[in-house]
């Protein structure tokens, strides 16, 4: 059992926007704390309603648990007082839901155009809108995915998901408390399937009795093979770009409109890339949404963040359904109640809350 997983029912240090110590929650009644790989994670936590609590617990301020590396900034309140509870219920998201606020480029200087490695390319987007405070960017991992790009007006946070989905590199703010600096990181997850022999393998299964509540999800609704990308133009003179392909009832067609990509100062081969690009962002939102969600005990077998963590490629196995799963821990879901913690994983893809179906 490693120093994270040993406490089982977690203080929680409050802070505040400027990482200045506030105080610490110590009574609450449960915490859900789930991390994402791609996006911003969220939180839940329900506390007795005190003088102490409600002073600490205000908007804005930031919570973070021993060991985590991590936090998260409260954005909703609520208080409830009924004949079932007397509780404040506070929710928020991840620090690197800030990039949230910004978006890319300013009026006088509105498009950002970049070609590059996808790492660069998340420290340009940042570099390239209004400075956030305290944030800082890290070192480069020197991963080799590339990027070729034009984004104008475009929210920063939905940005860095896409190169993130689309690269498989995560992204994350962590705070250091110390230095008063919220650092911005790239990482990938290692590759601990039962298929390689590298590392050292993560397998859930009923076998090794870590495997609880499964949950199995496959939806292709969405699923596109080929993209046509339009760009700029009217007519006959419009410009396209096909990505993909296949035939027969393995052909799935959709259409991105990338009118907003221009094509001022590029010349013809650098802007078919950036439709090509916006083509490939659209396409990793419309695969094949595939997960496996499942409670484990984060001491059975294996010890979380120790032997696996956010991140992570792993197996799972469910016999029972003859199925055998290798793919990326995308979420996270950690609960703190009753004086004990648990771990909920998703494994791949998870599906939207909603399905937009207007055409595009």
């Amino acid at each position: 059992m490693n120093d994270y997983t040993a406490q089982r029912n977690k203080p929680i240090r409050v802070y505040s926007p400027q990482l200045l110590f506030q105080g610490i929650i110590e009574d609450h009644d449960s915490l859900l704390w789930k991390r994402r790989y791609y996006e911003p994670g969220e939180f839940e936590l329900k506390a007795p309603i005190t003088d102490h609590n409600r002073n600490l617990l205000r908007p804005g301020n930031i919570l973070t648990l021993r060991n985590a590396g991590e936090a998260m900034f409260i954005e909703d309140l609520e208080n409830e007082d009924t004949s079932n509870a007397k509780q404040l219920v506070r929710a928020g998201r991840a620090l690197s839901a800030y990039f949230d606020f910004r978006r890319i480029g300013t009026p006088l200087n509105p498009t950002a155009y970049f070609s590059g490695p996808v790492e660069d390319a998340m420290h340009f987007l940042i570099n390239f809108c209004a400075p956030l405070p305290l944030v800082e960017l890290g070192n480069v991992q020197g991963f080799p995915e590339v990027v070729e790009f034009q984004a104008t007006m475009k929210n920063l946070s939905s940005y860095l998901t896409k190169l993130s989905r689309a690269s498989g590199i995560g992204y994350r703010l962590r705070p250091d408390f110390k230095q008063k600096k919220l650092f911005f990181e790239t990482y990938k997850g290692v590759d601990r399937t039962l298929s390689q022999g590298v590392n050292s393998r993560v397998i859930f299964s009923e076998a090794y009795e870590n495997l609880n509540e499964v949950r199995y999800r496959y939806n292709d609704q969405l699923f596109a093979t080929e993209v046509v990308v339009g760009g700029e133009g009217e007519g006959t003179d419009r410009v396209y770009v096909t990505i993909g392909g296949g035939s027969g009832l393995q052909l799935r067609q959709g259409f991105c409109d990338a009118k907003d990509l221009r094509s001022d100062n590029l010349s013809p081969a650098q802007y078919r890339a950036n439709l090509r690009q916006r083509g490939l962002e659209w396409m990793a939102g419309h695969c094949i949404n595939e997960s496996l969600e499942f409670k484990t005990d984060p001491t059975v077998n294996f010890n979380y963040r120790e032997h696996y963590d956010l991140g992570d490629l792993v197996t799972a196995e469910k016999r029972e359904w003859e199925q055998q799963v290798d793919q990326r821990l995308t979420e996270l879901q950690e609960t703190y109640e009753h004086g004990g913690m648990s771990v909920d994983p998703t494994m791949g893809d998870p599906l939207p809350e909603s399905i937009d179906w207007r055409d595009e």
